[in-house]
């Protein structure tokens, strides 16, 4: 697209570009390709829910496993609600109260494992 440059400023090595110009160039490689930057980590919950929310699955060009068993996507759709459940409540620290555990936590652990595990497996 040639909007790129490679300059100098002072003694560092730097890569210059107009912001506008570069903001438009990756929306529309985003419009050809929603997948363009999301990561292969299973475990990484803000791609897997942008695969979900979106309905992503068909327009990977490149599908892992665990983007194609729809079992394993359940599980981890299944995890992510419960982190994301247990995040959204406000809570207020008390120095005097002792923290209590929160039961997902295991489930949650449990999910990521059994996930690992079945990926290895079949892999």
């Amino acid at each position: 697209m040639g909007i790129i440059k490679r300059e100098k400023i002072g003694l560092a090595d730097s890569i210059a570009g107009p912001a506008d110009r570069l903001i438009e160039a990756m929306a529309t490689m985003l419009k050809k390709d929603p997948t363009l930057n999301l990561c292969d980590d299973f475990s990484c919950l803000k791609c897997r829910e942008l695969e979900r929310r979106m309905k992503l699955y068909g327009r990977i060009w490149n599908p892992r496993f665990f983007q194609r068993s729809l079992v394993i996507r359940q599980l981890l759709s299944f995890r992510n609600k419960l982190i994301l459940r247990r995040h959204s409540y406000v809570s207020f620290s008390n120095p005097k109260k002792k923290k209590a555990f929160h039961p997902t936590v295991i489930l949650e652990v449990g999910i990521y494992r059994a996930v690992w595990l079945v990926s290895k497996i079949l892999n």
